[in-house]
């Protein structure tokens, strides 16, 4: 009763579907299927009342009822259900999903309100699903002067307006005391995105770099901010090192600006849109 329980839930939350796996009569008669048939207990007879109302289940439900017994293994997933064509046909479908996954990337708004405004008005216009913050978001750090607006306090709102768009990483500026007043984690010293068939290492900077790199397979990506400097460079074993620089303290004469990650192309933008340098990984 179980797998039908967790294959509703699973149609319900993921929006997929999962085909029903279902025997045959004969199969069921067969004594080397003797072991996928217990007793029927009477809470799993209360159980099946939960789903009487669901058309996908009512062929099985009633055979269940019928002969007093349950099927051990009700469901399969259509991935595993299906021939290795129908296998291989599936998976493309869900990395081309993955592949429309439209990130805005951004990094070190060292509580500048008003930079902070730029960046959320630049995710508005971009469309983007999600925007990915590499750390140092509300504290402008001791070795910085403060950057223009700063007002963490009206950053923490504006931040929090997004906080079901957002996912961030922590930077060396941030603390405890700011995920407190922050509605989405970024206490994460780390995350990893599937982009393509490589994956890309997402950090702030400050303890894994293109200096001290974490395990990295060969073309792995490494993502990170907190040289507020942009780059695209070629470093190991054929891996890629990306960062978008700084939304509020850009160093080194490089602009204000983010990154768009949408497929396998990548976009580095000023605030206002413009693009100055692309790639494809």
């Amino acid at each position: 009763m179980g797998g039908f329980l967790i294959h509703r839930h699973l149609c319900r939350a993921l929006s997929w579907k999962f085909e029903l796996y279902c025997m045959r009569i004969r199969q069921l008669r067969d004594e080397r299927f003797g072991s996928c048939l217990k007793a029927l207990t009477e809470n799993e007879r209360s159980r099946m009342k939960t789903l009487c109302g669901e058309e996908a289940y009512r062929p099985v439900l009633a055979y269940m009822k019928e002969k007093g017994v349950k099927l051990e293994q009700e469901i399969v997933s259509y991935y595993c259900a299906a021939e290795e064509t129908d296998r291989k046909e599936l998976s493309n479908d869900l990395k081309e999903d993955a592949v429309k996954m439209k990130y805005m990337i951004a990094s070190d708004v060292h509580g500048s309100a008003w930079y902070c405004k730029e960046m959320l008005a630049a995710f508005e216009r971009e469309q983007a699903d999600r925007l990915l913050l590499l750390g140092d978001l509300l504290y402008h750090g001791p070795r910085n002067d403060l950057p223009v607006g700063y007002a963490p306090k009206e950053v923490i709102s504006m931040l929090n307006a997004h906080r079901q768009q957002i996912f961030c990483v922590r930077g060396n500026c941030d603390a405890e005391v700011d995920q407190m007043v922050l509605g989405f984690p970024i206490m994460a010293d780390y995350a990893l995105l599937a982009v393509g068939d490589r994956l890309m290492y997402v950090t702030h900077g400050h303890i894994f770099s293109i200096s001290s790199p974490p395990p990295l397979q060969l073309g792995d990506i490494l993502l990170h901010g907190h040289t507020h400097i942009p780059a695209w460079e070629v470093f190991g074993e054929d891996n890629l090192y990306l960062n978008p620089g700084s939304v509020a303290l850009p160093k080194e004469g490089s602009v204000r600006g983010y990154m768009i990650l949408d497929g396998k192309n990548v976009l580095w933008k000023e605030l206002n849109g413009t693009v100055y340098h692309s790639m494809c990984l």
